[in-house]
């Protein structure tokens, strides 16, 4: 009996650990950037399809839904070069808004899939943890549309935070990480009293539950590999059209000192 529990027991805590590393991934994927290296610099603020930047040596240039360009409140005349050049960064701009928006939601949403996933098996979905781990992603997306989106609906991203930060603050990362540890940690405490009380009674139902928390790696690496992977696939559909935007900028820069300041998107 003694050592059919010992073999239970190394069996139980291999398991838990299991579950711990398993559920990290999870929250990983709301990191997930392009694989090209974007910096932004000044504000860009798009509202009701105007597109204003304010850049770092405080000019403010306007683009608006006529697509006619404005420097500092100066109608600009552009020739048709420009206004073809025009054209391809509005539209590459509007295009990767939603796309970068997008992204990071498909990354909460993963992030509180996986972590549903790994505990609902073995906890009841009504357990205050698994409605915790849906508030979460709830809570957390609220987050991301506040700092995406300005109280008039209007989409921003500041140059100075997102150049040291990427698509989140750090503070909204660690807190997301935070929180999600959290949640393992109860839900682990939660799943080994459970798992202890079914050993020391003897039920049989111990052996079914460490072997189906055994065979969770396999289901949750391909769930994460498989989001991951389309993920991966959006991301680098963003690059290109960042990459398409930086191009028509930098053809705009070059063409005259009246677009000398769009300098807004260093792609790499």
């Amino acid at each position: 009996m003694k050592s059919t529990t010992l073999f239970y027991s190394s069996r139980f805590l291999s398991a838990l650990g299991l579950v711990s590393i398993l559920s990290f991934p999870a929250h990983a994927l709301v990191h997930l950037e392009p694989e090209c290296n974007v910096n932004i610099h000044g504000n860009l603020r798009i509202a009701e399809n105007d597109i204003e930047i304010v850049t770092e040596d405080g000019d403010t240039l306007l683009i608006n839904k006529k697509e006619q360009f404005f420097r500092n409140g100066k109608l600009v005349a552009l020739n048709k070069q420009q206004k073809n050049n025009l054209s391809i960064y509005v539209d590459s701009i509007h295009t990767a808004v939603p796309m970068a928006v997008d992204i990071a939601s498909d990354g909460l949403e993963i992030a509180g899939a996986t972590i549903t996933e790994v505990f609902g098996a073995f906890l009841d979905q009504d357990d205050q943890l698994i409605k915790d781990s849906r508030d979460l992603v709830t809570e957390f997306s609220d987050k991301l549309n506040q700092q995406f989106y300005d109280d008039n609906g209007a989409f921003t991203v500041n140059g100075t935070q997102f150049k040291h930060n990427g698509w989140f603050t750090n503070q909204w990362e660690d807190n997301f990480e935070q929180r999600v540890s959290d949640i393992v940690t109860k839900a682990t405490g939660k799943m080994a009293i459970k798992l202890a009380a079914l050993m020391i009674s003897g039920d049989e139902k111990a052996k079914d539950t460490l072997a189906n928390l055994e065979g969770l790696e396999t289901s949750i690496d391909e769930l994460v590999e498989q989001k991951a992977n389309l993920l991966e696939d959006k991301a680098n559909e963003l690059c290109k059209v960042l990459e398409k935007a930086e191009k028509a900028e930098t053809a705009l820069q070059t063409s005259s000192d009246d677009f000398a300041q769009l300098n807004i998107l260093t792609v790499r």
